[in-house]
């Protein structure tokens, strides 16, 4: 199968986008709670630098109180978005092969993920893992240099390692008749294969995402509020162009090619 070149699935994307305008539905739903929770991120991350210049806050039994009860529902709330998004982003796949015969449709694509729920939920997890591993990570430096250069860097730097990895994460679920080991081993292969491809349309979402959490880390004035609400918004549309150009990237560098399995083989 002949390689789709960088230029061709960006345009394709937004044809595709342009035709199928629902397209553009789940991922600004889940912008717009992602943008609630950077938000409330950015809060906790406030509280934090000010206990770390005022420890002796902590000795007011309320306000530990209030910041644990916070940070609890904050987290189930974070993952509850989680696991909708990975759900979301399970259905681009299938979305996006059907809007190519043109029709779009939340429940067919419901139904089509059908058999797959499971091993999207457990790659969800997986991936939760390894989310929970880069925080730990990320919590050793922040106390080792404080809220300072190298552990912002830090976080930044594992954030992407995860983005490039898991890149064609969602297609190889939902078309890809494989183990969840196999799967995010596929993956993990698929992203180093085509890694050229992947870096470039890694790089912009996360971007855009580091952007939204500086912006609303200094979202002080009613002007930032508002700058910050505009590029969540412009998120919401960048990751749908994102989502649907993984797919067509899928369908011309991964899909048909061999797969790691058959590649060890072809070795021996």
């Amino acid at each position: 199968m002949e390689k789709i070149s960088k230029k061709d699935a960006f345009w394709g994307a937004l044809n595709l986008l342009g035709a199928q305008p629902k397209l553009f539905v789940p991922k600004i739903i889940i912008a717009i709670l992602y943008g609630v929770m950077t938000l409330i991120s950015a809060y906790l991350v406030a509280e934090a630098i000010l206990i770390q210049a005022n420890p002796a806050i902590l000795q007011s039994a309320d306000y530990v109180s209030y910041l644990m009860i916070f940070t609890l529902a904050f987290l189930v709330f974070s993952i509850f978005i989680y696991f909708l998004d990975v759900f979301f982003s399970g259905l681009y796949p299938i979305l996006v092969k059907d809007a190519k015969k043109g029709k779009v449709s939340f429940l067919s694509a419901f139904s089509q993920l059908k058999g797959k729920y499971v091993k999207l939920f457990i790659s969800g997890i997986v991936i939760f893992v390894l989310l929970a591993i880069t925080s730990i990570i990320d919590s050793v430096f922040l106390i080792a240099f404080g809220f300072g250069v190298e552990s912002v860097l830090v976080s930044f730097v594992l954030a992407f390692v995860l983005i490039f990895l898991l890149y064609f994460l969602f297609p190889i679920v939902a078309f890809e008749q494989k183990s969840v080991h196999g799967t995010i081993r596929e993956t993990f292969y698929s992203a180093f294969r085509n890694k050229s491809v992947v870096l470039i349309f890694s790089v912009v979402p996360f971007s855009i995402t580091a952007i939204k959490f500086a912006i609303a880390y200094f979202s002080t004035s009613v002007e930032m509020f508002l700058v910050f609400w505009i590029l969540v918004l412009l998120t919401g549309i960048i990751y749908s162009i994102h989502a649907v150009v993984n797919q067509i990237l899928y369908e011309g560098v991964v899909e048909g090619k061999v797969s790691f399995k058959a590649r060890k083989h072809l070795k021996k």
